[in-house]
């Protein structure tokens, strides 16, 4: 049996070599290259998420891979759309609860 590490252990360097890239973005950064940060973040997302699919077949008893395969995908479409708030809330410097609506992108006021 290949080992899962491997492929994980790839993606996670690649996934840190890309938020790397974008630390260097400046607002002076060509589109073009822009377009091309997508490859650092999409290779290791194909090599992850393939590498994870792996594991729940290997992991899962044979008679319920279909239910675990199935529980996998549905958590990772759940939990994306409840990261974008998270993320918001750390990275933009908000102190306010994050229920609060009046600091949303497109509610700002000057």
């Amino acid at each position: 049996m290949k080992s899962l590490r491997n492929p994980l252990i790839f993606g996670t360097l690649g996934f840190l070599f890309a938020a790397g890239c974008i630390v260097l973005i400046t607002s002076g950064t060509a589109a073009s290259l822009l377009v091309l940060l997508v490859l650092p973040f999409g290779l290791p997302q194909g090599i992850c998420s393939n590498a994870n699919q792996a594991a729940v077949y290997v992991q899962a008893p044979h008679e319920e891979v279909g239910t675990a395969a199935g529980l996998l995908r549905t958590s990772q479409y759940v939990v994306a759309p409840l990261s974008l708030p998270v993320c918001w809330a750390c990275c933009s410097g908000n102190t306010r609860p994050i229920t609060d609506c009046t600091r949303w992108p497109g509610s700002w006021s000057s």
